[in-house]
């Protein structure tokens, strides 16, 4: 009886060690593709010389070294991925993920349309979820969130500098942040742990900040 009992657990860890192996070595193999390719678009700006902003947050954020580095790997993306991807699938704390939602887009000081359609975006949600039986938000719904977190990311500029740039370069300026939501909402629609998704933001927030640092 002690043998087969101590069979079961050892098949057991291993069913364990087989499901974790590949999917921690996929989520690497997608940060090093992910990372490279961000790194392809920072050189091919430079070298076509397109029009670009810095971050007015990144700015003011240089005076106190500690501050960034707390706010870009810890505040930022647990805050972020509570509003924008806790809620995408059904959980008994989905709900909460969509109010947070809703107050993150008021307190983020979103712009009136922005703001209008977070709200509707989590109205419909809500609705999803309480009245069928989907454990994970339609196609339609996935793509609005990643959509709404890249322009989210606008309130890092001022109106003034983004008026500046031509629609081309405003599309290359926020286009690592729409595949940055792709990806995390990959993450997330594949990974059990939230905690994932949180530790992927941070990982590349501080490579992307550190990318953008050393074009100052």
């Amino acid at each position: 009886m002690l043998q087969i009992g101590s069979l079961k657990v050892g098949m057991q860890l291993n069913v364990i060690v087989n499901d974790t192996i590949p999917k921690r070595a996929l989520f690497i193999a997608i940060f090093c593709i992910h990372i490279s390719f961000i790194v392809a678009i920072e050189l091919a700006i430079r070298y076509f010389n397109i029009d670009g902003v810095h971050s007015d947050r990144l700015m003011t954020y240089l005076e106190s070294p500690l501050e960034l580095l707390f706010v870009v790997t810890v505040l930022a993306p647990i805050v972020e991925e509570i509003a924008f991807r806790y809620a995408l699938v059904k959980s008994n704390y989905s709900y909460l993920g969509l109010l947070f939602g809703v107050v993150f887009a008021f307190v983020a000081n979103f712009n009136s349309y922005l703001f209008v359609l977070m709200m509707l975006l989590n109205v419909l949600a809500f609705i999803v979820f309480r009245f069928s039986n989907k454990k994970i938000l339609p196609k339609i719904f996935l793509v609005s969130y990643v959509l709404i977190f890249a322009i989210s990311h606008s309130s890092n500029y001022t109106v003034a500098s983004l008026q500046e740039l031509p629609v081309y370069a405003l599309v290359i300026q926020f286009f690592p942040q729409m595949v940055l939501g792709m990806v995390l909402t990959y993450i997330r629609l594949s990974s059990k742990m939230f905690l994932n998704v949180i530790m992927y933001h941070a990982l590349y927030n501080l490579v992307f900040v550190g990318l953008a640092l050393m074009q100052l």
